[in-house]
């Protein structure tokens, strides 16, 4: 917004400027800054794709808000642990238990991580002895305990496919995310793998737990088998809360 004076020299200036045309647009220029402007990069959709993920990231959403703060400062601890945190302590016991020991007494297992550090107290009392008897009481045990080649806690890191990961449709192209992981455990059996997590979710039947975490295990099994040079031949959760082994399919077994 431009004011002027209504002064005889303003009023002159103005006239001035009236009696000079406006210069016309160079059409050429125009269609060509509108060309531009309307420019839309054709792989845009990478954009939107991390170029590193953690495979847990993938596991149900919901889940994830729940858990963004798993760790709660001392002074709000002591009504005991929070679900998340007996779940953490349950997943410390299975990652460095001498498991013939825990397959004999649990407890007695559970006192002697306590001991040695691995557990806090507080952890070894949230300890759930009958479930983790159940476990290693289990078939599955029985199969893991047999195996020539059992690691717990595998970590790896992985080049996979973007397509893997993305939301979207991408464009034809050879673009790879890291992915990084941890398994809880693999373990070799005749000429494949088993890959297997254990969960402390509370859930209502072993198919809502297999859907939450099929694109987890789908991503640890394509990120382990190059790694591992042998093929996963089976996909398995177990659930602590149900007592039980949930096996997982690339299919949505939920229908």
């Amino acid at each position: 917004l431009r004011v002027i004076r209504a002064t005889p020299a303003a009023a002159n200036a103005v006239c001035e400027q009236e009696r000079h045309p406006v210069p016309q647009a160079d059409l050429a220029a125009v269609a060509a800054l509108r060309e531009r402007f309307a420019y839309r990069y054709g792989r845009a959709a990478l954009s939107r794709v991390p170029a590193k993920i953690a495979a847990s990231a993938l596991s149900h959403r919901a889940l994830a808000r729940e858990r963004i703060a798993s760790v709660r400062p001392a002074f709000l601890q002591s009504g005991g642990l929070s679900p998340t945190e007996r779940g953490t302590a349950m997943h410390t016991f299975m990652q460095f238990a001498d498991l013939p020991r825990a397959a004999t007494d649990p407890a007695a297992e559970a006192r002697r991580l306590t001991e040695n550090g691995f557990l806090t107290a507080q952890q070894c009392d949230s300890l759930s002895v009958d479930r983790l008897a159940r476990f290693f009481s289990s078939a599955l045990y029985a199969r893991m305990a047999a195996s020539p080649d059992c690691r717990r806690e595998l970590a790896f890191t992985a080049l996979i496919p973007a397509a893997s990961v993305a939301q979207e449709p991408l464009p034809d192209g050879d673009e790879t995310v890291v992915v990084q992981g941890i398994a809880d455990c693999v373990f070799r059996e005749g000429d494949g793998l088993v890959l297997l997590d254990y969960k402390t979710d509370r859930v209502d039947s072993p198919e809502e737990l297999a859907d939450r975490y099929r694109s987890q295990m789908l991503l640890y099994r394509q990120a382990l088998e190059p790694i591992l040079g042998l093929p996963v031949r089976e996909m398995l959760l177990y659930s602590f809360a149900l007592g039980t082994v949930v096996p997982v399919k690339p299919e949505n077994v939920g229908g």
